[in-house]
């Protein structure tokens, strides 16, 4: 028995989140296949087969797996998916949509999130928005999980798998891609940035104490111009409040800072 991993890729490069899947599934001290579908995706299986740790790339190329939506992928991993023990991917908007699918045409349970594995079949995920951890243990055939990329390493670089056509299944016509519309960005995706800032009321609260031991260790704020003040705050704080500032002076809710204030508005 081996272990499958749904790949995940822009068409260009392989995502670092499929990467660490790798490292999850090594859990489980089986041989690791990664399953590449895509159209002219080539370079990507080359890549695949690069990473340390994968054993085999099976390589699905078809013109209807260009956009990979979600019904022919599920249908290709429901053809080759019942001669594996685990099915893994990667906690993404990719995955979300194909591997509940592949549950429930396989009719077994689908262990979401996870962010530690003890093989065979137990699993730590987070619930209740992070705040409790809980243990849980699937007695199915066939394991299907995702995992929270961030929990596990990148794994090395250098390995020499075999690269293996698989033969695609035809197009479910269920759903058809018509555009997308994309917020070009140089930041890192969430699930693979190495730091992560949270906003909130810890957040502000974290920065108000912050804020009190330089206000003690230098000089009172009110001795400060206002524009040092603003620049020295993230927009984050002024959510709290809306500030409606007299002619006199420009200031800051007392509520977070105990200077003088002419006026303000919750």
């Amino acid at each position: 028995m081996s272990i499958l991993i749904l790949a995940e890729h822009d068409g260009k490069q392989l995502k670092q989140s499929t990467r660490q899947a790798v490292t999850a599934a090594a859990a489980w001290s089986l041989p690791i296949h990664l399953l590449v579908v895509g159209h002219n995706s080539g370079e990507i299986a080359k890549q695949a087969a690069e990473v340390a740790g994968v054993a085999k790339v099976l390589h699905a190329e078809a013109a209807h797996y260009e956009h990979a939506l979600a019904e022919d992928v599920a249908a290709l991993l429901l053809q080759i998916g019942r001669d594996y023990k685990v099915i893994l991917s990667a906690h993404t908007a990719f995955s979300k949509s194909v591997l509940p699918r592949v549950a429930a045409l396989l009719d077994v349970g689908m262990v979401s999130d996870a962010i530690s594995i003890t093989a065979p079949a137990t699993y730590v995920r987070p619930i209740y928005a992070g705040n409790v951890l809980s243990t849980v243990e699937s007695s199915d055939a066939i394991q299907v999980v995702t995992i929270r990329a961030t929990s596990f390493a990148v794994p090395a670089t250098g390995g020499n798998a075999e690269i293996a056509a698989v033969a695609a299944t035809a197009s479910t016509g269920l759903s058809r891609w018509i555009k997308e519309d994309k917020n070009v960005s140089d930041r890192p995706e969430l699930s693979s940035a190495r730091v992560v800032v949270s906003g909130g009321r810890s957040w502000v609260s974290a920065l108000m104490n912050c804020w009190s031991h330089w206000r003690t260790s230098l000089v009172a704020p009110w001795a400060l111009p206002v524009p040092a003040l603003m620049l020295a705050l993230p927009l984050t704080i002024f959510r709290s409040a809306r500030l409606v500032p007299s002619s006199r002076l420009n200031c800051i809710s007392p509520l977070v800072f105990p200077a003088p204030c002419s006026t303000w508005q919750a």
